[in-house]
This record gives structure tokens, C-alpha cells and sequence, in this order.
């Protein structure tokens, strides 16, 4: 239980409590807690060493089994819009040398389960500036970073040279292994960093009446568990118990002298707050600023405060989500990367309207200071109507009760593609797919391709964007389009009834009866009870014509899927 001092439950010497003492000791003994640190600062908690070993046991399981969010910052409206940006930020720097920039390094910090990258390398594909990038991505969990290179999407970019991989710790690997990775490497550099700040250690001030404090933890667990610092169980986190303490802020709190000076500002300028001070993220960027030709481009998405206001709006403990096993998040002080950044000589961008579950920020070095391009494409691509807005408009338009195939094929087509939206989607576009045109068939098996294309294929098994794609593409009667993608959910999931009987209706539609029966009678022996797959037998034993017997709506989403 994550609590703060002040929630801590008090104990009454009522009647009834003495009645039922002796009764009741065994619960008692089992709440005792002990003390595994006291008074320490909140980026020394062990919190951040357990989260850190959450990751590097799940590796991408952590996503595919539905445990963490990642759609929101994974997909292809904001890969787009991040290529907008690169793309002006390199139109800006090639303007200020008056010739063609070296080759651009793209470093995506906390890289995770790799979709975002895949997603990124496309729209670069698409744009033709595949050439002219070196993208490496980096993640603390060395586990994350060999399923990459096993991934065939991914290693079809590795294969022509312009993506590789490597482990890098925010706040205490040293910037040496990124040198390694690119020694030569002097032109602009691009850094993304999406859904990771939140996930790095920060300190926690207060504000109070015009004087700054920090915000110590202590954590406690029950008596009974055995707690090894080592190798901690991975669903250690609920059982903690935080509670909170202040102390005055030593002179020179941190080395970087510029991070004393900004911390030291909120306590000037801020009357009463809770401040998340990201010092490790601070010091990332300060140490990445020192790799390259000097051109830099942060940027990152998450959830977070744009400016003082947010934070002064934010009182006591803060905030901490806990998603699954000892994997949790806090909100990011992107107000404090912005003070960062202009007190080193870069500019910010950020959201002039209140971002509502995503803020967006860029942050660009220059030598000349000449961001022109940048400033007009963040202001068009996020500014105006960004990722965070059409994730809302998303969500209502998913939730609607009735959309047309039209409406349907815009909303998708406005989300850039987005596969989680298709699979929102997917049951209400089903039933519109009977005495479709050949006009609209063609048109919307683009779009489930492009879908799928766009995509690195993650989510758990009740999130088949294969199976789905296929499904739909076989309603639609384009049949090798839809074996292709019924194999991939195959490879991916392993073989389910519902993907067997469907990859039967596929062959025999198109004449090849040996494979149409095998599927049908594979998906029999996994389901023995699946009484539509062995009328398709019978019906192809006695020679039956099989396409008068092929009605579209027995295609719906299997209920007996593997999960």
C-alpha cells in the first residue's frame, strides 16, 4: 500500500479492540512492518532497483501480455509527427551550414518493446531519409535489447544498415557506450524519449510558504516477507508502505551546479508546490549534449507538467501509478527540462493548451540559435492538433454506437493507420463488409494492410491484430492476403481453432481442398465441440460445391482464442 505519513491508520483502544485482542494477534503480527530504508532521498528508493529488475525479467512480455500502456506513444500519428519534426530540425541545420548535414544519429532512450522505433524507421522509409540515419536504439534492460535483434521487422532495418542496439542506463551507464556505438559521428543528433522520464529516478521537493524542503521516504513491508534487495519478487510493490518526512536542501544539493540553480528557482518563484525534480534525466541530457556535432533535438512524450502553474496545482505526495507486478510511473516536470534547456542556450517547445493524458515537448541546441522550421512544424503538427488530442478524439469515435464504412475507413485513415484503433474497430466493421463494391473492397484492404504493415505486431493474444486483419481480409474474399496474415497469427500466437477453421475456409475458396481439410480438421482436434468446422469436412468429403456453402458471418472473432 503506497500511502503517505499523514494516511497512516491510528489505533483506538475501543471495547471492541480489547475484547477481540487475543483473537486477532495473528493478523496483528502478520501487519508488523519493518523498516527496509528510512529518511532517503525519493531517487535512492528502492523502488527505481525493483521497477529496473521488473523490466529486465519481463522483457517485452511486459507489453505483449497487456501489463503496461504503450499505444498512446507507439503508434503511426505520432511516428509521424516525430518525422516532421526531424525532418525540420535537419531543414534548419542544413540552412544554417549552407550544405548537405552529415548523416543524422537518432537515439531512442528506453526503446522497450521496439514499436515505436519500427514505426519511426517506416514514415523515415516513406519520407526517403532512411539513407541519411544511424537510429540506435537503447534500453536499460539488456533482455529488451536481444529480442530486438530476433525481431525480423527490426532486422530488416539492421540489414541495410541504418538501425543497431545497445543497453544504456539513464542517470548511470556513462555516455561512453553511446560513443562507442558511433565514434565518428559528428552530425545533428536526435534523441526520443517517450513514456521514460516517468520512469527514471527524481527527487522530490516542497514548497511551503516561500521556503524549499525535501521530501524524504521511508519504506517499510510486512515482518513476513522476506525481502531480498537482490533479487526481489516481482509483485513486491503493493506491499510497500512509503511514508514521507522533509528536510532542509543542503547547499549545493547536486554537482551540476545548474541543476542547484534551477531547483532553487521554484523555491523563489513558487509560494507553495510539490516538485518532481528530474536531476537523472537532467544529467542524461546534459551528458548527450556532449556527443556529436552539437545540433541537438530532444524529444519526448508523456505524461507530465508543462509549467509552474501544474506544479503549484499539485500539492502533497505525489501521484504514483502503479501498473502491474513492480512496474510503476509519476508524472514528468517538463517545466524543469525547459528551464534546463534554456539556461543551457536551446529553446522549448511545449503545448500552449493543457495537454489532457499526453504532453508533447521539443527541445532543440543550435549552435545559431536558427530554429524557424522547427517552430512552425511543432506548431502545425502538435500545436494546433497533436497526438494528445486525437487520442481523445479517438476514443470517443471508437466508443460510438454506429459508423458507417466510410466514417470508419476516415477515422482511421486520420489516426494514420493506428492498429489498436482497428482492433477497437473491428467488431463494428464486420457486419458492413456484405455486398461491399468492388470499389470499397479494394479500398479498405489497403487500409487493413497498410495497418498491418505499419506495425510491430505486439499485444496479447485477445489482441491478434494478425488474426483480425486476416479475418476481415477473408470476409472480403481477398483469400491469399488473408493466409498470409492467418500464418503470421500462427507464428505469433501459435495455432487457435478459430485460425485453423478460417485458413480452411481460405484454401478450399480457392480450390485447394488437401489444406482446406487439414485446417478444418486441426481446428476439430484442438476443439472438439467446433461443429461449424466439421460440416465444412463433410461438405468437402462428399464433394460439395464449397463457395454456396461459405456464409461471411461464420468468420467472427474466435471466443476460444489461446490466452
Amino acid at each position: 500500500m503506497i500511502r503517505s505519513m499523514l494516511e497512516q491508520t491510528k489505533v483506538s483502544n475501543t471495547p471492541l479492540q480489547k475484547a477481540t485482542a487475543e483473537a486477532a494477534q495473528p493478523i496483528a503480527a502478520w501487519h508488523k512492518l519493518k523498516t527496509l530504508q528510512s529518511a532517503v532521498p525519493f531517487s535512492e528508493c528502492l523502488l527505481w532497483k525493483l521497477q529496473r529488475r521488473f523490466y529486465e525479467s519481463q522483457g517485452k512480455a511486459a507489453w505483449a501480455n497487456g501489463l503496461l500502456p504503450y499505444q498512446i506513444t507507439s503508434n503511426p500519428f505520432i511516428a509521424e509527427v516525430y518525422a516532421r519534426l526531424i525532418e525540420s530540425f535537419l531543414d534548419d541545420c542544413r540552412r544554417s551550414s549552407g550544405q548537405q548535414a552529415p548523416r543524422v544519429r537518432i537515439v531512442e532512450l528506453g526503446a522497450g518493446h521496439g514499436v515505436f522505433s519500427c514505426a519511426l524507421l517506416r514514415e523515415l522509409e516513406c519520407d526517403g531519409l532512411l539513407p541519411e540515419v544511424d537510429y540506435l536504439m537503447t534500453d536499460a534492460s539488456a533482455t529488451n535489447v536481444n529480442q530486438w535483434a530476433a525481431d525480423p521487422r527490426l532486422q530488416s532495418f539492421a540489414e541495410q544498415g541504418v538501425l543497431s542496439y545497445a543497453q544504456w542506463v539513464i542517470g548511470d551507464s556513462g555516455i561512453d557506450a553511446l560513443q562507442r556505438a558511433d565514434p565518428g559521428h559528428t552530425g545533428p543528433l536526435v534523441v526520443i524519449a517517450n513514456y521514460v522520464f516517468d520512469s527514471i529516478a527524481q527527487d522530490i521537493f516542497v514548497v511551503e510558504r516561500g521556503e524549499l524542503h525535501e521530501m524524504l521516504v521511508t519504506v517499510t513491508a510486512p515482518s513476513h516477507l522476506n525481502v531480498d534487495p537482490d533479487a526481489p519478487p516481482d509483485d513486491l510493490f503493493p506491499s510497500l508502505d512509503l511514508q514521507y518526512s522533509r528536510a532542509p536542501v543542503a547547499p549545493g544539493r547536486y554537482v551540476n551546479p545548474l541543476l542547484n540553480e534551477i531547483l532553487a528557482e521554484y523555491g523563489d518563484t513558487l509560494p507553495a508546490a510539490t516538485v518532481l525534480f528530474p536531476a537523472k534525466a537532467l544529467q542524461a541530457i546534459a551528458d548527450l549534449r556532449t556527443l556529436g556535432g552539437g545540433d541537438l533535438l530532444l524529444l519526448s512524450a508523456d505524461k507530465g507538467y508543462i509549467d509552474d502553474w501544474d506544479l503549484a496545482h499539485a500539492p502533497g505526495p505525489p501521484a504514483i501509478e502503479h501498473h502491474a507486478g513492480n512496474a510503476f510511473s509519476l508524472m514528468v516536470n517538463y517545466d524543469a527540462i525547459a528551464k534546463f534547456c534554456r539556461r543551457t542556450g536551446g529553446e522549448s517547445f511545449l503545448p500552449t493548451i493543457r495537454p489532457h493524458a499526453l504532453a508533447v515537448g521539443a527541445f532543440a541546441w543550435k549552435a545559431d540559435k536558427s530554429v524557424a522550421g522547427l517552430r512552425r512544424a511543432f506548431r502545425t503538427s502538435v500545436g494546433t492538433f497533436g497526438p494528445d488530442e486525437l487520442y481523445i478524439a479517438l476514443e470517443a469515435l471508437s466508443r460510438a454506437d454506429r459508423l458507417s464504412l466510410a466514417q470508419i475507413v476516415a477515422v482511421i485513415r486520420l489516426s494514420r493507420y493506428s492498429a489498436s484503433l482497428l482492433l477497437r474497430l473491428a467488431d463494428t466493421l464486420l457486419p458492413l463488409l456484405d455486398g461491399l463494391s468492388d470499389i470499397a473492397r479494394d479500398e479498405l484492404r489497403l487500409v487493413i494492410l497498410e495497418t498491418w504493415n505499419r506495425t510491430l505486431p505486439l499485444g496479447p493474444p485477445e489482441e491478434d491484430l494478425a488474426f483480425r486483419c486476416g479475418t476481415l481480409l477473408l470476409n472480403l474474399r481477398f483469400y491469399p492476403d488473408a493466409i498470409a496474415l492467418l500464418e503470421a497469427s500462427t507464428r505469433q500466437y501459435g495455432t487457435a481453432p478459430a485460425t485453423a477453421y478460417n485458413l480452411g475456409l481460405c484454401h478450399a475458396a480457392t480450390d485447394r481442398d488437401e489444406l482446406a481439410l487439414a485446417a478444418f480438421r486441426e481446428a476439430c482436434e484442438l476443439d472438439p465441440a467446433f461443429e461449424e468446422s466439421r460440416s465444412q469436412i463433410v461438405a468437402l468429403t462428399s464433394r460439395k460445391q464449397f463457395r454456396t456453402s461459405l456464409p461471411q458471418s461464420s468468420c467472427s472473432w474466435p471466443a476460444r482464442h489461446p490466452g
